[in-house]
């Protein structure tokens, strides 16, 4: 005759180890420094919000931390202005400390941030707003560029 807690016994070993499983995938995507992308340059790189790219050259890393805000214009919308999106960065020369910025896309505000004869500049925020649907931090991706100034 089976006692109660074997029948339990099954069920509760599958759920265990689904936990384990999902416990050690997190673990291994876990935001290391050393996982970093790799940019050229003068050339456009995308990061999604939480990733980093190590610039050729340069000696410097960049992050891209929040969209802080996003009053762009929708998709399809006929609006009075363009709206803004504030993409907030960091940038850390060598293993100096990791510094803040706002880069903007709006056209009248500052797209692009300087770092020690670098530039760090805004080239895209994607995807574009749609009315009526909020975009999740996660679903942003910011195009950039490093260049020498």
């Amino acid at each position: 005759m089976r006692s109660g807690l074997s029948s339990f016994g099954r069920p509760f070993r599958a759920a265990l180890l689904t936990f384990a499983a999902t416990f050690l995938a997190t673990l291994g995507g876990s935001a290391n420094p050393s996982d970093a992308q790799t940019a050229a340059l003068g050339e456009g790189f995308t990061l999604r919000v939480g990733e980093s790219a190590s610039i050729e050259g340069a000696s410097l890393q960049v992050g891209f931390l929040e969209v802080a805000n996003d009053s762009r214009c929708p998709k399809g919308e006929r609006c009075v202005w363009e709206g803004d999106a504030t993409v907030r960065i960091w940038v850390q020369r060598g293993a100096g400390a990791k510094e803040k910025r706002d880069l903007h896309t709006s056209g009248q505000a500052q797209d692009s941030a300087d770092d020690s004869g670098h530039e760090v500049r805004l080239l895209r925020l994607a995807p574009e707003p749609v009315s009526g649907r909020t975009i999740e931090q996660r679903d942003y991706v910011a195009t950039l560029q490093v260049s020498r100034e």
